[in-house]
């Protein structure tokens, strides 16, 4: 017998309805996997950040001078880091050498203002694209270099697992399969992206309220 539902003209029966209810939580299911893969990627990287004294041209010169100078040498700090947390507990033991990187590259361009350097702990990135690779929206720990007033535009990359170094490795050889095939997606994966990036926000308020 055939069973059908009309509202406003459209007219819907049992076999319908079945398939759009299992249509929608299959794409449910796939934003939720999804967002699972994008926070194991966070639970794998440690980013680098880097925020200009001011957006003018010398600052900006400065601070990418700043980063090509950390790029060269700071990585082989990492070398014997099997994780994340490894790579940050480096981070930390070495800070007073990654702050004399920073110093002496400033005095090189003959910047006059002073830096600060921290691990920054759950640090909130947007979706950000760098060089072929699409690092999704999360809380990341983070060597976060501020230089100045810092209220120039930023600079960031990856630096474990190596992805932006001179030592860099393909993140085909850094990450599992699924999470490489989420920071090669195309565009086809960016409602995906957006999704996750509105869970975050969501989640990140709903924390503030019970602060």
């Amino acid at each position: 017998m055939h069973v059908s539902n009309e509202k406003d003209g459209i007219s819907v029966n049992r076999g319908e309805k079945a398939v759009l209810i299992g249509l929608s939580v299959a794409i449910l299911l796939s934003f939720t996997g999804f967002a699972k893969t994008c926070e194991e990627i966070e639970d794998n990287v440690l980013r680098l950040h880097i925020l200009a004294n001011s957006d003018s041209e010398e600052d900006q010169r400065v601070k990418l001078a700043v980063r090509d100078r950390l790029l060269e040498e700071v990585p082989e700090l990492f070398q014997e880091a099997e994780d994340r947390e490894s790579a940050v507990e480096a981070a930390r033991c070495t800070i007073d050498k990654i702050r004399d990187v920073v110093a002496d590259e400033l005095a090189v361009q003959g910047a006059d203002y002073g830096f600060d350097v921290e691990i920054a702990e759950n640090m909130y990135f947007e979706v950000r694209e760098y060089d072929g690779f699409t690092m999704p929206a999360g809380f990341y720990s983070a060597l976060r270099i501020t230089l100045g007033r810092a209220e120039g535009k930023n600079w960031w990359c990856v630096m474990y697992p190596p992805l932006c170094s001179s030592a860099a490795v393909k993140t085909e050889e850094a990450f599992d399969r699924g999470q490489n095939g989420v920071l090669t997606a195309n565009s086809d994966y960016e409602i995906k992206f957006k999704f996750c990036e509105i869970l975050y926000r969501a989640g990140d308020t709903i924390k503030k309220w019970f602060d």
